[in-house]
């Protein structure tokens, strides 16, 4: 867990917001919410797939008049 390596992060058990305010000079994935690369949430392809077909079908059962 790169999010708790003190040569990243000095003090990492102590909540510190501006740890994330210079993100330019983080290495990067050293802190990914949902993970990344290899190690991605499994549920964000299908959250994303989820979304699109829910826009899909609202903008196919919506009346054609609301969107012009």
């Amino acid at each position: 867990m790169t999010h708790m390596n003190e040569c990243i992060f000095p003090d990492p058990s102590k909540f510190e917001p501006r740890h994330f305010k210079k993100s330019a000079f983080l290495p990067p994935y050293s802190f990914v919410a949902l993970g990344g690369g290899h190690r991605i949430c499994p549920g964000y392809e299908f959250a994303r797939l989820e979304t699109l077909i829910t826009i899909y079908h609202m903008e196919a059962l919506l009346p054609k008049h609301f969107f012009f």
